[in-house]
């Protein structure tokens, strides 16, 4: 999903998780960033891991720009490495899994083009298109929705 801070696309995938019963399992995308190698890699692996534990789940990847942008455009080698982890990671998901990704930005010219390809994130929604869905349809995020983050 794509739009401007404030325009409701974190709303709408805890909706979505709500009205299923998944656990939502948020991740913020600068807080994934690490400075130790093989630290920001090895939390997106514990995030998956998590997810398909708590089956069926909806990983939630807020400002996925900020940890998958163009890898020609990256400006260094740890973002290289996330992009590759990410993609590793979402190709190991199995159809069986019960694990769906969804990730939101304001900036979605930057993202990986590998990750838009079809069968990863591969259809952006935009602000017109989850404004509609927000208003026919009274979502009421659950407050005992099963969440986590990291």
């Amino acid at each position: 999903m794509y739009g401007p801070p404030g325009s409701g696309k974190t709303t709408i995938a805890k909706a979505v998780a709500a009205e299923t019963g998944a656990f939502f399992f948020l991740i913020n995308g600068p807080e994934v960033m690490s400075k130790l190698a093989g630290e920001s890699e090895t939390n997106l692996r514990k995030a998956f891991e998590e997810a398909e534990k708590n089956a069926p789940s909806i990983i939630f990847i807020d400002e996925i720009d900020s940890i998958a942008p163009a890898r020609d455009k990256a400006g260094g080698e740890v973002e290289r490495r996330i992009v590759s982890q990410l993609l590793t990671l979402m190709d190991g998901l199995k159809p069986t899994s019960n694990v769906v990704v969804v990730a939101a930005t304001n900036r979605p010219g930057v993202i990986d083009p590998a990750l838009r390809r079809f069968g990863m994130i591969f259809e952006l929604i935009g602000e017109c298109a989850y404004e509609e869905i927000l208003l026919n349809k009274p979502y009421h995020v659950s407050l005992r929705m099963r969440c986590r983050s990291i």
